[in-house]
């Protein structure tokens, strides 16, 4: 039976649906009147995450095959930004996957965010974003081991964060005059990791979003 591409907890799960169902509500028509000018945003996207790891890397009984590169696992990222001019503007994001590889389990990206607009339309923004950020993680520690012939599945993990530094590029596209269509890029430098990631990230995602 084949891994499944994309798991979230259950808990997790009915936090994004919950703040997916306020958006729709927010955006919901309201009176006529002028247009104002949003510069406030917040979506929520999925897609995927690439890790790899290009050394042998032997965390007690279990090695870690070297040149692992996988880029299908999911990924849950909510994000919001900020505008205080035409150009410039900020974001935060919170990112999750359940597997980074196969060996590293429940990722989560905080990244805080520069946010430069390209270009922009009535329609449209591309825009780019770079800045410091955080990986959270859990790593295992040891595997099944036997003690006195008896097997005692003994899987412990350990929780680990490393700081982080990244670079994207992204796009939105109005779908009506509050919400939109986005897209994003991101690749992640690791700047102090241990463990069975490499020193590098990337993930792209979809979504939608509201503008306040």
């Amino acid at each position: 039976m084949s891994r499944p591409l994309f798991t979230v907890p259950r808990r997790v799960g009915l936090r994004l649906a919950g703040v997916f169902v306020l958006l729709v509500l927010l955006a919901l028509p309201t009176e006529a009147g002028a247009a104002p000018r949003y510069d406030h945003g917040i979506d929520l996207s999925v897609g995927f995450a690439y890790g790899a790891t290009d050394y042998d890397v032997f965390i007690f009984l279990n090695p870690v095959p070297g040149n692992e590169s996988e880029f299908d696992f999911g990924l849950v990222a909510l994000r919001y930004h900020h505008r205080f001019s035409d150009i410039w503007g900020i974001e935060a994001s919170l990112s999750y996957t359940d597997e980074l590889i196969s060996r590293v389990r429940d990722a989560y990206f905080v990244d805080v965010s520069a946010r430069w607009t390209i270009f922009e339309s009535d329609r449209a923004e591309v825009y780019g974003v770079f800045g410091p950020g955080i990986l959270f993680y859990n790593r295992p520690l040891g595997s099944p081991v036997a003690f006195d012939q008896t097997s005692l599945p003994t899987q412990l993990e350990q929780s680990d964060e490393t700081p982080s530094a990244h670079v994207g590029v992204g796009a939105l596209f109005a779908l009506s005059e509050r919400t939109y269509l986005r897209t994003d890029a991101r690749y992640r430098r690791l700047l102090d990791i241990f463990g069975p990631i490499d020193e590098q990230n990337f993930d792209v995602s979809v979504g939608v979003g509201l503008r306040f």
